[in-house]
């Protein structure tokens, strides 16, 4: 019943509205005599990759068809996953990178060009030199240079000046060499509110480590002036209050 149909009513005859619609401008443009690139269809359960050939003398359509229903899954996965790694990337505020030595030349991910502030998917390694503050350039270089001589482990943290922003951001980078293709692999993420968290607590212990100095010191103090006297220099060095509201307190007024 295929013989002597037309292409259009065939097709819509076949394949699911979807299918159709998707394929009818194809359809449309291959009537007028006109050739088209290679298109995919699924059809019962399966997806097809048709590739039509008109004869422009004859007129006469031809199309070789072939089951792509496994490359196409795989394809469909690959989209997947790479989706799901770009939203991990962006919601972790992390990247990778490629950096191939014979070319020079730069990738970044999605996630690791909006932490440097760049758009291009390629860059020179010698313009994002400059992203990172000058003050790690010789450690940075140095743990490029072990990696790839000695195989050391590279695993460095350093402050970045986002290109777009200027906001300073503080960077972990772990990165490996993979010596036939001569490209360094590396990731990177985002670790400055936990460089932030890390300062508040040495902050925090070091207060506390005063304050058991300034309560050991009271303890085994009983002379009022010299109580007040280790008071103030104790608010002075805790909290930076004027020394004028200290003195305001008399030595009565301690008890």
């Amino acid at each position: 019943d295929l013989i002597g149909g037309n292409i259009v009513d065939l097709a819509s005859k076949y394949f699911e509205p979807d299918t159709f619609n998707r394929i009818l401008p194809g359809l449309k443009t291959l009537i007028t005599g006109k050739n088209i690139p290679p298109f995919q269809i699924e059809f019962r359960n399966k997806i097809f990759e048709i590739i039509p050939k008109i004869n422009l003398k004859s007129r006469r359509l031809t199309a070789i068809i072939r089951d792509v229903t496994e490359s196409a899954q795989i394809q469909n996965e690959l989209r997947t996953s790479e989706a799901r790694l770009r939203r991990a990337e962006l919601a972790g505020r992390s990247g990778n990178w490629e950096l191939q030595l014979d070319t020079g030349l730069m990738f970044g991910s999605e996630g690791a060009r909006k932490l440097y502030g760049v758009n291009d998917f390629y860059l020179e390694f010698s313009k994002v030199k400059d992203i990172p503050l000058p003050e790690y350039r010789i450690q940075m270089d140095k743990a490029i240079e072990e990696l790839i001589k000695y195989d050391k482990p590279y695993n460095i943290e350093f402050k970045i000046k986002n290109a777009q922003t200027g906001q300073i951001f503080d960077i972990h980078s772990i990165a490996e060499y993979d010596k036939t293709k001569k490209t360094l692999f590396g990731v990177i993420q985002d670790i400055t509110e936990r460089k932030k968290a890390e300062e508040e607590i040495k902050r925090k212990n070091l207060e506390l480590a005063r304050f058991l100095d300034i309560t050991l010191d009271l303890i085994e103090t009983v002379d009022k002036e010299t109580v007040l006297k280790r008071i103030v220099e104790a608010a002075i060095s805790l909290i930076g209050l004027d020394t004028g509201a200290i003195y305001l307190l008399d030595g009565e007024s301690l008890y």
